[in-house]
């Protein structure tokens, strides 16, 4: 139970009785009323209240009572009523609708104390209601002074909390089920982000593991692949080491990306961010891949026109690196006879290079399409280890830039975003 002053009360009921006494029906006046009563009893109905009080009390439109010092009613209006059970009767003590003589005792104690003061108070506790189950009620009580030497009214003004408090021990209840799953959650997600440091982990290690080994094989490979070493007749020799040399490049290329993936993920990506002509990007891409589409049979085709103002920022051998390798995926993903396309736009904050290649990419795969190690036949793209376009998305993201792959009209499309010079980290 709590009890404290009556100013922490719901405003509108202090409100509603400021208004009964700007009416002019005020403490005194429902004083002087009341002194129109016979006094008290100690046993039996209290002989009958002036009707004005009871009238004025029935103005207040919430359940309210007049007791005296003792606990003890002395009217109520309609609401307190219909609140109340029926044994809260003008002469009944209201301490008697506690549910037990312990909690009866109490109330009783602790209203002769507060009214000993003579100033107003308010308290909340259990009473019988009407529907015969006990009801949670916040009193407040205000006394009303009198010229008599009858002693002193008090006004008692009721409100109901029953459904207040079961609502608040529902979300108690409710809270503590989101405590219990937000600790699992947070067990969950830190297992989570073990598993991740654990990967992230595996693929630097092996990545770093696996440079050394690899580096004394290209060189062993390189001096292989001379005539001091390999007679020029020695066709077979000749192609076995062409042979290894190409294994080599694609596992050293395999072995980056793992790199690139890891410290993208941990977030240990750096970057020489600086002034980067996306044109000059797209020109030397275009030049180096060239050979590479050709000897498949497939065309490659740059921008018509290379613009001037595509300048971003960022780092060039990284932006590089984006475009070699959507050009070279979109290469590996076209048949012969086929064109990929590069091509390059602006707006008033961005720069857009879009890759195109023959193809379609179903709506159900493009989430998925740049996490690690997720391969796709659709629209061609079949070899690989499915690292190539995480790489690409980390390293925009890393840009500040997006990319985003879509179909049009049976041609696939990665169209990359990047700030402008001077625009990066502009909202």
């Amino acid at each position: 139970m709590n009890h404290g002053s009556p100013d922490t009360y719901p405003g509108a009921i202090v409100q509603s009785f400021n208004t009964y006494v700007r009416n002019g029906q005020s403490r005194e006046a429902l004083g002087e009323a009341v002194n129109g009563a016979a006094p008290p009893t100690t046993e039996g109905p209290v002989s009958a209240v002036n009707e004005g009080v009871v009238a004025r009390i029935q103005d207040l439109g919430m359940p309210t009572l007049l007791t005296d010092a003792e606990c003890r009613v002395l009217a109520t209006n309609r609401q307190a009523a219909a609140l109340l059970h029926t044994t809260a009767l003008p002469g009944a003590y209201l301490n008697t609708l506690a549910p037990t003589k312990e909690a009866a005792g109490e109330l009783l104690s602790l209203w002769k104390e507060r009214c000993s003061k003579g100033v107003g108070w308010s308290h909340e506790c259990k009473l019988l209601g009407q529907v015969g189950a006990y009801i949670d009620l916040h009193l407040v009580v205000i006394p009303v002074y009198t010229s008599s030497s009858d002693g002193q009214v008090w006004l008692v003004v009721a409100q109901d909390l029953t459904e207040t408090m079961f609502h608040a021990r529902e979300l108690e209840v409710y809270a503590l089920d989101l405590s219990r799953l937000y600790q699992k959650n947070r067990q969950d997600l830190h297992r989570l982000e073990e598993a991740e440091h654990s990967r992230e982990q595996f693929f630097s290690l092996v990545s770093h593991e696996l440079k050394t080994p690899l580096t004394s094989l290209k060189a062993a490979l390189e001096m292989l692949s001379t005539p001091e070493v390999v007679p020029p007749q020695a066709q077979d020799a000749w192609r076995l080491a062409d042979t290894m040399k190409r294994s080599t490049a694609r596992l050293e290329r395999l072995m980056n990306d793992l790199l690139d993936v890891a410290t993208a993920q941990s977030g240990g990506l750096e970057l020489s961010i600086g002034a980067v002509d996306m044109c000059d990007v797209i020109r030397s891409v275009v030049n180096e891949m060239t050979p590479v589409a050709a000897e498949k049979g497939v065309i490659l085709v740059g921008p018509a026109n290379y613009r001037h103002g595509l300048v971003v920022s960022g780092d060039e051998l990284r932006l590089q690196q984006v475009l070699l390798n959507l050009v070279s995926n979109g290469i590996k993903a076209t048949p012969p006879k086929g064109t990929v396309h590069i091509k390059s736009g602006r707006t008033a904050s961005q720069v857009q290079v879009m890759v195109t290649n023959p193809g379609e990419l179903p709506e159900s795969i493009r989430d998925s399409l740049f996490e690690p190690f997720r391969k796709s036949a659709a629209g061609g793209y079949r070899t690989g280890a499915g690292l190539g376009l995480t790489v690409v998305h980390a390293l925009v993201k890393a840009h500040q830039g997006t990319i985003e792959a879509e179909s049009r009209r049976k041609q696939v499309v990665f169209t990359v975003t990047l700030p402008l010079w001077g625009k990066a980290g502009e909202s």
